[in-house]
Order: C-alpha cells, then structure tokens, then sequence
C-alpha cells in the first residue's frame, strides 16, 4: 500500500489492484507534503493462512502448477530411514496455493 494525497486527501492504494482507503484525520499527520500513519496497521499473521513465520518470499521462482511467479518457501527438519537427518525445502505458490517440496 502507497499512502498519498489524493484531491489533498490522504488515501492508501494498493499499486496491483488499485484498491484505495481513504484514510480519516485521525489515522494521518500531514508534514511538508508526506503523509505519517499514527494507526498502526495490523500485520497479518502468516501462520493463520498454514505458511509459518520463518517463510521466505521469492518472486523469482515459478509455480509448477498455474505458471504465477511468487512462492512462500521455508524449511522443514525430519528423518528417514536411510539417514537421520533430512532437510526438506517447502514451497507454497502465493497465487493458487499449490505446495510441493525438496529434498536437500
């Protein structure tokens, strides 16, 4: 989100969708043409969505299954038979949620 004045009113606009809150006095301090937020916003938490706080985003990297670039991937610690150390790297699509993982 970008906050901006807009007909010298302070909104926020999402520079993807377009989406804009205008936001209320209350929310701003104007100083020399820039805009301060005195509410905090909210940080959403990722683990409520099943991708936990340590993942990292990489827009780099493209989903196997509907072609999007931007996935979520961590790394999870478990064992096997055959060794008992296994590191497996998680990837979750941001777009369509498809997950697959690796080996390491």
């Amino acid at each position: 989100m970008i906050t901006r004045l807009r007909d010298n009113v302070p909104v926020m606009e999402c520079p993807k969708c377009g989406y804009i809150k205008i936001l209320k006095s209350n929310e701003t301090k104007v100083f020399r043409k820039s805009i301060t937020i005195i509410k905090p916003i909210e940080k959403r938490d990722v683990e409520v969505i099943g991708i936990p706080s340590m993942a990292i985003y990489d827009d780099r990297i493209v989903c196997p299954k509907c072609g999007n670039r931007g996935v979520y991937y961590w790394r999870k610690h478990g064992s096997s038979a055959e060794s008992s150390d296994v590191i497996e790297k998680v990837y979750r699509c941001k777009h369509c949620g498809y997950e697959w993982s690796e080996i390491e």
